[in-house]
C-alpha cells in the first residue's frame, strides 16, 4: 500500500504540471455555475407572450372564452389588452410574438355559420409560433362555443329531435360535450426534453445536461490514462517491473487522472444542487440526501471506470490503438447515451447500442 500511495502522489503531480488538464477541470464546475446563473436569472420568462383584445367585454362567451385560452396556455402566456392600440404596438416591436382581435360578431358568427373576419390576428416580423398559437386559440374558441352551437343546431332543426324533448335533450348535450374535455383538449402540445428536465421542470440546473458533462469526461480521463500508462509502456520504463506491479501501477495511472476530475465533478453536483434548491426554496441550502446520492453514485461510476481500464489495459498494450478508439467511444457515447438526447425513445436499436458504453451505466440513474 505504501509503494501504491508513493506511486500514485508522483503521478498525481505529475497530472497538476498539465496545463490543458487542469484548465477542464476548473472549466467545468465554472461553467456549471455561470450557465446555471444565466438561467437563473432568465427564469420565469420562457413562456411566449401573446395578446388577446375582445370588443365586447364582460359578456358570458367572452369569460368563458378567457378562461379556455389559459387552460390551454402552456408555454403560450395569452395576456388581455383592454387598449387595442397598445397591443398593436407590442406586436410590431416584437414584445409580442402575436395577437388577436375577438371582434363583437364573434359569437353570433360561430352560432350563424358566418364567422368569417370575426377573429383578427396580427404577427411580429420576428415571429416563428404564430401559426402554432393559431391552431391553440382556434381550439380554445371551439371549446368555448361549442355547447351553444349544438342547442342551436337542436332549435334549427326540430324535425330531427321531434321525438326528444327539448330542454332534456340540451342538458344532455351539453354534459356528453363537457365530459369531451375531461381527460385532455380539442388541441395540444406537449413540450419534452430528455435528460435531467424530465425529472424536475421546477428546476434551473435541470434544463443543463450536467450528469451527461460529467460521465463523457470521467470516461474520456480514463480513456487517457490507459493511453498515457500505454505510452510508458512503449518506452520501456516499466518493463523491469513484474506483471502484478506493472498491474498496480496501472491503476495509479488511471486513479491519478481520475481523481482530480472526480473532485471536480462533485464540485459541479454540489453547484448544482445548491443551485437547484436556491430556485425552488430561498435561502435553503440543498438537502443532503440529495447531495449524498449524487456523490455515491459518482464513486460507484468511478470504481466501474477503474475496473474498466483495468481491463483495458491488460487487453491492449498499444498506445496508439488507444488513441484511435478515443475519438470512438467518446462520439458514440454522445450519440447513443442520453447525454444530450435519449436517441433510445425515437430510435428502437440506439437503446441496445447505448448498452456498450460506459457512461450509460452513470446516466440510467437520473
Amino acid at each position: 500500500m505504501k509503494e501504491y500511495m508513493i506511486h500514485l502522489s508522483l503521478l498525481l503531480k505529475r497530472q497538476f504540471t498539465n496545463k490543458l488538464y487542469i484548465c477542464f477541470l476548473v472549466a467545468m464546475p465554472l461553467f456549471i455555475l455561470i450557465a446555471l446563473c444565466i438561467s437563473s436569472n432568465t427564469k420565469g420568462n420562457d413562456k411566449v407572450p401573446v395578446g388577446c383584445y375582445t370588443e365586447k367585454q364582460n359578456s358570458e362567451f367572452t369569460k368563458t372564452l378567457h378562461e379556455a385560452l389559459k387552460e390551454s396556455s402552456g408555454k403560450i402566456d395569452f395576456i388581455e389588452y383592454d387598449n387595442l392600440n397598445d397591443m398593436l404596438e407590442d406586436t410590431a416591436s416584437s414584445s409580442l410574438e402575436c395577437s388577436y382581435v375577438f371582434t363583437e360578431d364573434l359569437f353570433d358568427g360561430l352560432v350563424e355559420d358566418d364567422y368569417k373576419n370575426t377573429i383578427i390576428g396580427f404577427t411580429s416580423p420576428s415571429t416563428v409560433v404564430a401559426s402554432m398559437v393559431d391552431e391553440m386559440v382556434f381550439s380554445a374558441v371551439f371549446r368555448a362555443v361549442g355547447d351553444v352551437a349544438l342547442c342551436v343546431y337542436v332549435d334549427e332543426n326540430p324535425e330531427i329531435f321531434a321525438e326528444h324533448d327539448t330542454d332534456e335533450l340540451k342538458l344532455a348535450l351539453r354534459n356528453a360535450y363537457k365530459k369531451q374535455f375531461d381527460t385532455g383538449h380539442t388541441f395540444s402540445l406537449e413540450f419534452k426534453a430528455y435528460g435531467d428536465i424530465v425529472k424536475d421542470n421546477n428546476a434551473s440546473a435541470s434544463h443543463l445536461p450536467i450528469h451527461g458533462i460529467i460521465a463523457v469526461f470521467l470516461f474520456l480521463c480514463m480513456l487517457l490514462a490507459c493511453s498515457d500508462y500505454c505510452t510508458e509502456l512503449e518506452r520501456g520504463t516499466l518493463n523491469k517491473l513484474s506483471p502484478r506491479r506493472q498491474l498496480v501501477l496501472s491503476s495509479c495511472f488511471i486513479v491519478s487522472w481520475l481523481i482530480p476530475a472526480f473532485v471536480s465533478s462533485s464540485l459541479t453536483l454540489i453547484i448544482a444542487a445548491l443551485q437547484k434548491s436556491l430556485d425552488i426554496n430561498p435561502g435553503i441550502t440543498p438537502g443532503l440526501p440529495t447531495v449524498l446520492y449524487e456523490i455515491a453514485v459518482l464513486f460507484a461510476y468511478f470504481v466501474i471506470l477503474n475496473i474498466s481500464g483495468l481491463i483495458l489495459n491488460m487487453i491492449i498494450k498499444k498506445s496508439l490503438l488507444i488513441s484511435a478508439l478515443i475519438p470512438v467511444l467518446i462520439t458514440g457515447s454522445l450519440i447513443f447515451c442520453p447525454v444530450i438526447i435519449n436517441l433510445s425513445a425515437i430510435l428502437p436499436i440506439a437503446g441496445v447500442v447505448e448498452k456498450l458504453f460506459l457512461p450509460y451505466y452513470y446516466l440510467i440513474f437520473f
